[in-house]
């Protein structure tokens, strides 16, 4: 049921009436322009007197909510019906329409044809009549919310619909404050007994039950043997999608009956009822889990008196106006103050009467619990005394409640279908600089206050909402974000969230690729963040300018990114992948791949075989995890478990030094090498063509002789280049004296490490070792952990 708000409807205000009638808000709609097959259709059941509305998956596809004339077409019929007689009240279930748009846009539209279009049909609005002989009143007992009773006759009662009876006490719990739902297969036992001609007074409603959900069970039954009531309690539609399925349980049901005390020849199967709501629910918005579970009442007993569990009548607050003086209240319609409005005195007008007792009954018989001022029987006994009226006394006043000060955006970013979570919740971009994949329509802020709002309380006890607060009429929103209402911010697409450089939040359009990318798919190029949902195979070209998200593994291909990567698995690239990327990548492990990043890399397991370039840090997050075999070069830190692989291949290490400049030396140094190696090659070929006598040279031989000694002429010159040019490259390199190894495990032998430009030679394994750019003790390894001890007979020294 939706928010309720009380008024008094027109046809009370036609008849003088005094009685409050409630209008159980918001909306209706009328028929007329919504019949096409381009909006969703709007229809009335003058029997039941509900608007109902059919919304399909297109529908919900073409807005983030549903049509607001819905709302108000629904709400002008409902309005109608007051004016014409027909409805006392009524109610607007626009949160439940909200629901089941959310839930039916989520889902994928496959195509445009009909077949393949999921359609609910969802009640927007209900009405009531007048039900005479009904009457609701405050409880006996402090576990109740109400008492219901029923003195109208069987042929009269037997055209009341459960829907109406329900929004009758609906309305009367929230006149007295009370905002829990009652128990409605207690309402449905007690108008099924009605109709079987059994008087029904004063039965002591409770609040509706709760069933967790049951992974186990699609359904359950739920025995009240004190009330002689079955009720059927649904977690899963599944279990009453098949009409077989359900004649099977109602048999079921009957046996169970045989079991209870009492007489069983007695209970009523309520099969058509049961069949009714079980259809409804299946085209429902229950049909895609909003609602459920359900709890059905599907037999009782409608003719053996049950036990009313109440006071003792003797005990009762509501006292006889002929004996006991009496009180009524007027109270505020904001419910926040109450005083004596008319003092009836009882026939003896004894002022002893006028006890503590006997206000405050009075005071709970009109549901007047919080706020009591003290002193208020001594006036109202003093104005007794004078025989003057005490109306306007002063007897209770409620907590108001207060709206937030100071105001600031909050982002929320909650586990979705993308698996991302949380930003700060201090407020303001400085604070939450974390990116993170958001999808449509998810709620991604809120305006938050410094001094948060408080709830009241009214003088009945009822919990007051805070007024609204200052809300950010200039708050700091981008591209992609939209606002709805004065405190709630939605993306308005999947993508990624951030701030940007001017401080305001805003969303990057993600596009999201289904299933594998590799040669077969074609190449990935997008100006924004990506997400694959496969793998990247070889043979497929992935370049993005934003963050890319895999949620398989690389296991080939080429990647380039802009920004972030992460992949769900691994990376296994070959001797012809490569990855790079302008931000941080994160991955489960690295193996026999080329990797280069301006960020950090991040692994879960182990990097092997590899060679990976960082502008940030290189580490390994795993208990055991290993970085073994290959080259690493890092801006400043390389933190792992187990560095090196003893009876393996060398694990080559640069620490503190910008990867660019240092791959660049190294491609420079290795070039020179092969260039000397060649040169020597050379040399020996001629000096060895020379020692031969001339007349005994062939042809090949003479000629070989004459390229030979050109190529040897020009060596010098190409070596001379060479060293230059790695000159050059190396006076280019800047080394990071912070820069440090932090290696949890054991550090190998089989190591080749440099730190901020120093070589350290390791002799020896050592274990929970930090290795650092700058001596201390003269070492550059010193124990990670104080009290660490190095292995005995082992020399740890190092030099440059």
């Amino acid at each position: 049921m939706g928010a309720i708000d009380i008024i008094k409807s027109q046809a009370d205000a036609q008849h003088g009436s005094g009685e409050a009638q409630a209008e159980l808000i918001p909306s209706v709609t009328s028929v007329g322009p919504h019949q096409s097959g381009e909006s969703p259709v709007l229809s009335f059941n003058a029997k039941t007197l509900c608007v109902q509305v059919t919304i399909t998956q297109a529908h919900c596809a073409k807005s983030l909510d549903p049509p607001a004339d819905l709302v108000a077409s629904a709400r002008d019929k409902m309005l109608e019906l007051v004016k014409s007689g027909q409805a006392v009240l009524f109610t607007i279930h626009h949160d439940r329409l909200e629901q089941a748009w959310t839930k039916l846009r989520s889902l994928e539209l496959k195509d445009d044809s009909k077949e393949s279009q999921r359609s609910i049909t969802v009640r927007l609005a209900t009405g009531a009549p007048k039900l005479p002989g009904l009457r609701i009143s405050p409880p006996h007992t402090s576990d109740s919310m109400a008492s219901l009773s029923i003195s109208a006759v069987a042929k009269e009662v037997v055209g009341w619909r459960l829907d109406w009876l329900a929004l009758h006490v609906a309305r009367d719990l929230l006149l007295r404050g009370i905002k829990d739902q009652p128990n409605l297969t207690q309402i449905h036992g007690a108008l099924v007994r009605a109709r079987y001609g059994q008087v029904v007074e004063e039965i002591q409603l409770k609040c509706a039950q709760i069933f967790p959900p049951n992974d186990r069970q699609q359904s359950r039954l739920a025995i009240n043997p004190a009330r002689h009531e079955v009720s059927l309690v649904v977690f899963d539609l599944d279990a009453v999608s098949d009409v077989s399925l359900v004649e099977t349980r109602l048999a079921r049901i009957e046996q169970t009956i045989d079991k209870l005390p009492g007489s069983k020849a007695n209970y009523v199967i309520l099969k058509d009822e049961l069949l009714e709501s079980v259809e409804t629910a299946l085209s429902g918005p229950e049909s895609l889990g909003i609602g459920l579970p359900l709890i059905l009442l599907v037999a009782v007993d409608p003719i053996t008196k049950i036990r009313i569990s109440a006071a003792p009548k003797a005990k009762r607050n509501i006292q006889p106006h002929g004996d006991i003086p009496h009180l009524n209240f007027a109270i505020a319609a904001d419910r926040l103050l109450a005083t004596v409005d008319e003092f009836t005195p009882g026939a003896s007008q004894d002022i002893s009467r006028l006890s503590q007792a006997w206000l405050n009954g009075e005071m709970q018989r009109a549901g007047i619990v919080h706020g009591i001022r003290d002193g208020v029987l001594e006036e109202i006994r003093a104005q007794v005394a004078k025989n003057a009226e005490p109306k306007g006394i002063l007897v209770a006043m409620g907590t108001p409640a207060s709206a937030g000060k100071d105001p600031y955006l909050h982002t929320i970013i909650t586990q979705d279908q993308y698996g991302t979570t949380e930003v700060s919740d201090t407020g303001g971009p400085q604070a939450q600089q974390r990116r993170a994949l958001v999808k449509a329509g998810q709620l991604v802020g809120e305006v938050r206050y410094g001094t948060p709002p408080t709830t009241g309380k009214d003088v009945a006890g009822a919990e007051l909402a805070p007024p609204p607060g200052e809300g950010l009429p200039n708050a700091d929103i981008g591209e992609g974000i939209e606002r709805r209402g004065s405190e709630r911010f939605y993306a308005g697409c999947a993508g990624i969230l951030e701030f940007d450089a001017a401080g305001a939040l805003v969303l990057t359009k993600i596009l999201v690729h289904e299933g594998d990318a590799n040669f077969s798919s074609g190449d990935i190029a997008f100006d924004g963040p990506v997400e694959i949902k496969g793998n990247i195979e070889s043979g497929a070209n992935v370049k993005v300018k934003g963050d890319l998200i895999v949620r398989g593994e690389i296991s080939g291909g080429r990647v380039e990114c802009g920004g972030n990567i992460t992949v769900d698995r691994g990376i296994v690239l070959g001797p012809y992948g490569s990855v790079r990327a302008k931000g941080d990548i994160k991955a489960d492990f690295i193996e026999n791949s080329t990797v280069t990043c301006y960020g950090s890399v991040s692994v879960v397991r182990s990097i092997m075989q590899s060679r990976v370039m960082t502008g940030g840090a290189i580490i390994t997050t795993g208990p055991s995890s290993l970085i073994g075999g290959g080259t690493y070069i890092c801006g400043n830190l390389l933190r792992t478990h187990n560095l090196g692989l003893p009876k393996g291949s060398k694990t080559e290490v640069s620490a503190g030094v910008n990867f660019r400049a240092e791959f660049s030396m190294r491609l420079r140094q290795k070039r020179l090498d092969m260039l000397i190696l060649s040169c020597e090659e050379d040399r020996r070929a001629f000096k060895k063509i020379m020692e031969t006598p001339a007349p005994k040279l062939s042809k090949l031989e003479k000629r070989a002789k004459d390229e030979l000694r050109d190529r040897v002429s020009r060596w010098k010159s190409i070596l001379d280049s060479a060293r230059q040019h790695l000159y050059l490259v190396t006076a280019t390199l800047n080394y990071d004296s912070a820069a440090c190894l932090q290696i949890l495990g054991k550090l190998s032998v089989n190591c080749q490490i440099r730190v901020g430009g120093n070589n350290i030679p390791i002799v020896g394994e050592v274990i929970s070792v930090l290795v650092t750019a700058n001596e201390q003790d003269g070492s550059f390894l010193q124990p990670l952990i104080a009290g660490k001890a190095k292995p005995a007979g082992k020399s740890a020294r190092n030099g440059r």
